[in-house]
């Protein structure tokens, strides 16, 4: 139970590599301005300065024929852009061409697309290729002006500038910088017919000349290659030495912004680390304000079990009549009442709703009592954050005579980060009796509790009081917190878990979700074969009746299943007592696997299996325990079922399912991923026969064909293995294609859109996600992702904590049980 925080050596690791990468943009940052303080040799070629003057009458001689060539920068913006550039400076130059990669063209249809990596750290991959795609396809030019699509031309201003300069030298202009006697930035560059030839015939394909990485600063590499073909980089300043090529010289994306934002980064993470500590969760204990659920619309529809028998519950229903009294007394409480009226409510024999505040609940009391006081026995009176299992609180109240002042109440502490009850809470029953004489004694709020006093308080632990020190209850379980009163009766009551309260019929802390579940749990799942014991009803005249496991028993006999449960040391302990104590004593044999020895643990067999640990290497854990289970426990078994240390199971549905296979049938059962031909998922588990143990072991681990290497994805890797050995991948939805096994949490498949549209989930099942209490089967057989004390919980909630009255209905069995024996034994085959 204690908090789940993610390991401080991933978070170190994470920290580290992000120093690391900010370290490395720091040292390129150092190269790049040792690179940008190089002086070119006093022998390297330059051209002068042109003093050749031009009057705006006077016409230019010999107009230079200049190609426009524009690399894309922004995909998603490029059309627009491309259109603005054609209607202004584009449109003066003598030809345009807009330069991109596949994804440019789809957005501009008249791009030219080249082989282009994408990101500002390829830039120069870029330039470079489109340098080349110039040269080898456009002849009919004298200059070359490269640019992105973010820049401005003056071609005017341009075509004065190489007016003094002939396109058969080589040359080239950009931002001047006098301090380092070459071009630097700003992606703009001008390049004589001559340059360019030189450029594609010596420098292209010469590594040692040009670079040929996609990565690199452009105006650095583009420097040293032009220089080392003894291009000439030309003054582009005018006469009075000011620049014609402009940019903004702070736009470094690479360097300081990267640095900037490593630097956010890394207190970013340093702040993480210290939320995961202990002083931050006490800390947010204090300052977080009080937590309210979400509550939206959805409907997880109606559901009947027609093979139940509610006789009993219907006779008791009008021998004891209960009114629901809810005061609603903010709009958080009104939302929600929408969903509590589709669950328990329903059950009453009347509810009663009332918009009041605490203060005014005498005047709603006198208003019940003067209408319905010859209809009604006893008053229920809730929040709407309890669920209340209305049968067993007829049963309970069945012993007690209505007229008698009589009462039961329970108090529920308000927790700041709990999902509900943001105010402290007393949720009451009260007889006839007792409502009679409070109205009698009390003539205003404050005579209430004293009035009260002079009844008979009954002995209220079935109601789940609870008020306890917050300190004992993990802040990371907030959102379960409805299981806490039973987690702190169990744990701190003396008599664990099967010393829980028996009857009980309140359930505080429940969430708008949870309301679905517990209908769900307590009136649609149902272990197969069991039938719970029912004690007497005099007041029906109902004689006690023995619980009647017969079917149960039977097929726990019949359809042997072998519980493979793969662990991880520091998990191992913690784990195996939940497992042993709740669903593992119903396997016919429950072996857990770790990667070490282990202390002792009473009633399970672990096994230490040869292998390293990390959910990278759990299939190769798994390989070897199927190998383990094969060698030692191959007769022992039916089918062998494997699951992670986290899977809630109800074995009895189980067999129920497999009893119509024979365990010499190639087949296995689970929930049904349909990505790489179809396999189960790992995470709820998956079940073998005992012929598709044989094929993987003997046949498929010993081939090249299933993966050797230790690494792997588990439940795909068996998938692929026994696809190879032609084990057959069962669709293992029951008869109404309703879910059985379940690899998230139920509320994912109860509450509609708790899996969104753009969830993974739609992507790798072969089942449509319709979600709703049509989705999950009565017979369910899996869930995944219950915490150990979780385990507890779902035992008490499905096999002791049963709606009194209300006798569960089984689907008959599709073979009897002598088939079974003879199945088992035989070389059977299913049918066509």
């Amino acid at each position: 139970m204690q908090n789940l925080r993610p390991p401080i050596e991933l978070l170190l690791l994470l920290l580290g590599i992000i120093g690391g990468i900010c370290l490395s943009q720091l040292l390129r940052q150092t190269r790049l301005r040792f690179y940008a303080s190089y002086k070119a040799p006093a022998t390297a070629p330059r051209a002068p300065i042109t003093s050749q003057l031009y009057t705006t009458s006077a016409p230019l001689p010999d107009a230079s024929r200049i190609l426009c060539l524009v690399l894309s920068s922004a995909p998603k913006s490029l059309q627009l852009r491309a259109k603005h550039i054609k209607r202004t400076w584009g449109q003066r130059c003598d030809k345009l061409i807009f330069i991109g990669n596949q994804r440019d063209k789809q957005q501009l249809p008249e791009t030219v697309a080249l082989n282009l990596s994408v990101g500002y750290s390829h830039i120069w991959g870029r330039t470079r290729a489109s340098l080349q795609h110039a040269a080898a396809h456009y002849k009919d030019f004298d200059w070359l002006l490269k640019l992105h699509d973010d820049n401005y031309v003056i071609m005017e201003n341009l075509r004065h500038l190489v007016a003094g300069y002939s396109p058969s030298s080589a040359i080239y202009f950009g931002n001047f910088a006098q301090q380092q006697q070459n071009t630097t930035g700003g992606g703009v560059y001008l390049l004589s017919k001559s340059a360019l030839q030189r450029f594609n015939q010596l420098g292209y394909n010469n590594s040692s000349i040009c670079s040929n990485r996609s990565y690199g600063s452009e105006s650095l590499e583009l420097q040293r290659c032009l220089r080392n073909v003894n291009i000439i980089a030309g003054d582009s300043r005018d006469e009075l030495g000011l620049e014609r090529f402009l940019y903004s010289a702070s736009y470094d994306p690479a360097g300081k912004t990267f640095l900037l934002i490593c630097l956010c980064w890394l207190i970013a993470l340093q702040l993480y680390i210290f939320a995961m500590s202990r002083t931050a969760s006490d800390i947010k204990e204090y300052l977080q304000p009080p937590y309210k659920e979400n509550i939206w619309q959805y409907d997880v529809n109606d559901r009947q079990e027609h093979r139940d028998n509610f006789t009993i519950a219907r006779r008791l229903a009008r021998r004891v009549r209960v009114h629901c009294l809810l005061l609603l007394t903010n709009n958080h409480e009104k939302a929600k009442m929408e969903h509590v009226m589709r669950s328990w409510p329903n059950r009453c024999n009347h509810i009663h709703l009332h918009e009041a505040r605490e203060e005014q609940t005498l005047q709603v009391y006198a208003r019940i009592y003067k209408q319905f006081k010859f209809n009604f026995d006893w008053l229920l009176q809730v929040q709407v954050d309890s669920y209340v299992v209305m049968e067993n609180l007829r049963y309970v109240l069945s012993r007690y005579d209505p007229a008698e002042p009589l009462y039961f109440s329970a108090y529920h502490k308000a927790y700041p980060y709990a999902h509900v009850s943001l105010r402290d809470t007393t949720d009451y029953v009260l007889s006839r009796g007792a409502l009679q004489q409070l109205l009698a004694k009390a003539h205003d709020q404050q005579q209430l509790m004293h009035a009260l006093m002079y009844n008979l308080r009954l002995d209220s632990a079935q109601l789940n009081p609870f008020q306890a020190n917050a300190d004992i209850i993990p802040f990371t379980e907030r959102k379960s917190f409805w299981m806490w009163p039973m987690v702190h009766q169990a744990v701190y009551g003396g008599g664990g878990f099967n010393g829980t309260v028996p009857f009980m019929f309140i359930l505080p802390y429940v969430n708008c979700q949870q309301l679905y579940v517990l209908e769900y749990l307590l009136y649609h799942l149902r272990p197969y074969g069991m039938d719970a014991a029912r004690p007497a009803v005099p007041s029906l005249g109902l004689p006690a009746r023995a619980a009647n496991n017969t079917l149960a028993t039977q097929l726990a006999q019949r359809v042997r299943v072998i519980c493979m449960i793969i662990t991880c040391p520091h998990k191992c302990e913690a784990s195996a007592k939940p497992i042993m104590e709740t669903w593992g004593r119903r396997c016919h044999k429950l072996i857990m696997f770790s990667s070490r020895e282990q202390r002792s643990i009473p009633g399970a067999i672990v096994v230490p299996l040869d292998v390293d640990d990390g959910y990278d290497l759990l299939w190769n854990k798994t390989r070897a325990a199927f190998r383990y289970v094969h060698q030692h426990y191959l007769q022992e078994g039916d089918w062998f079922f494997k699951a992670d240390d986290d899977t809630f199971v109800i074995m009895e549905n189980m067999r129920y399912m497999l009893h119509g296979h024979s365990p010499n049938e190639p087949i296995y059962f689970g929930f049904k991923y349909s990505k790489f031909d179809g396999y189960h998922s790992g995470g709820s588990g998956y079940v073998l026969s005992r012929e598709a143990l044989q094929r993987l072991v003997e046949h498929g681990l010993k081939s090249t064909v299933c993966r050797v290497a230790s690494n792997g994805q588990e439940d795909l890797e068996i998938g692929h293995c026994l696809r190879f050995c032609r084990v057959k991948v069962a669709d293992s939805k029951d008869e109404y294609n309703r879910l059985r096994f379940m690899p998230l949490e139920i509320e994912n498949w109860l509450i509609p859109h708790r899996i969104g549209n753009d969830s993974w989930m739609h992507q790798y099942t072969s089942y449509k996600i319709e979600q709703g209490q049509n989705f999950c089967s009565s017979y369910a057989v899996s869930f995944h992702y219950v915490m150990p004390y979780k385990m507890y919980v779902l035992n008490y909630l499905i096999y002791n904590l049963q709606p009194f009255g209300i006798s569960m209905g089984h689907e008959p069995l599709n073979r009897n049980l002598s088939e079974l024996e003879q199945a088992r034994d035989s070389n059977w085959q299913p049918k066509d």
